[in-house]
């Protein structure tokens, strides 16, 4: 493999930090997993440090501007990898929402500072990371790693649902009862999206063979949604359903 596989990407996938070698479903190296969202859990808390000015005390306002530029920048990386979009910097985030407008659509025109923030931000988490082979589970899971202390999961209640348990709840679901255009999964309090990943699958399986991939991704985006309380869960499982369902943005997560 010399010259298609780099040094770097060699030794990112020895430590557990590339999910792997090749652009490939890797849902079954659970070690790999578990390391790449290791590695990632720590690039999005050194970039929320970023994005905050490492500042105590942010208002609710802040904190939510911080979260959203961090995802989005997370967001245009993986846009980027996956279709080996040119670019650094700022330059990457503006090439992926030409690319996918829908998902960017509340970016705003940014300021000197937000500008330079951003620029630091998709920085650090481009670090050592190709996200071409990381896969949405393991984002989804990063929510949980980063930005939920132990207080706020006993307090709001929030509870990691593993992927292999919205998997079983999802399979479970008797949806051929129910009409095709019926077939709706609302997630009131999705969290960083898994059951609403799970849902995407059950309900891609039940779609004829011989479905345009264009028809079946413009159905599951009008029939899977998600709400949740905290703004940061919500643009993780956006940015998951995004990962998961590239070439086409679907679903929907809201706040």
């Amino acid at each position: 493999f010399s010259g298609i596989i780099s040094p770097s990407a060699l030794l990112a996938a020895k430590e557990g930090r590339q999910l792997t070698l090749f652009p490939v479903d890797a849902s079954l190296l659970s070690f790999a997993r578990d390391g790449s969202s290791n590695y990632l859990s720590r690039l999005i808390t050194e970039a929320m440090a970023a994005a905050t000015g490492q500042r105590k005390g942010l208002d609710v306002g802040e904190w939510q501007s911080a979260t959203k530029l961090v995802v989005q920048a997370l967001a245009a990386l993986v846009v980027r990898d996956k279709f080996q979009l040119p670019g650094t910097g700022v330059a990457v985030l503006d090439a992926a929402s030409t690319r996918f407008p829908g998902f960017f659509a509340k970016q705003q025109k940014l300021s000197r500072s937000a500008i330079d923030a951003t620029a630091e931000v998709i920085e650090i988490l481009g670090n050592g990371i190709n996200y071409c082979g990381v896969d949405s589970a393991v984002i989804s899971r990063v929510y949980e790693d980063t930005v939920v202390t132990a207080a706020a999961r006993a307090k709001q209640g929030i509870y990691y649902t593993p992927p292999e348990l919205a998997s079983r709840i999802a399979l479970a679901l008797p949806f051929e009862e129910i009409e095709p255009e019926s077939r709706v999964v609302l997630d009131p309090a999705c969290g960083s999206g898994t059951l609403l990943l799970a849902a995407h699958d059950r309900l891609a399986r039940l779609f004829p063979l011989d479905s345009a991939a264009s028809e079946k991704q413009g159905n599951l985006r009008a029939h899977l949604i998600g709400y949740d309380s905290d703004p940061f869960a919500a643009e993780i499982a956006r940015l998951s359903l995004l990962a998961h369902s590239l070439p086409f943005e679907i679903g929907r997560a809201h706040v």
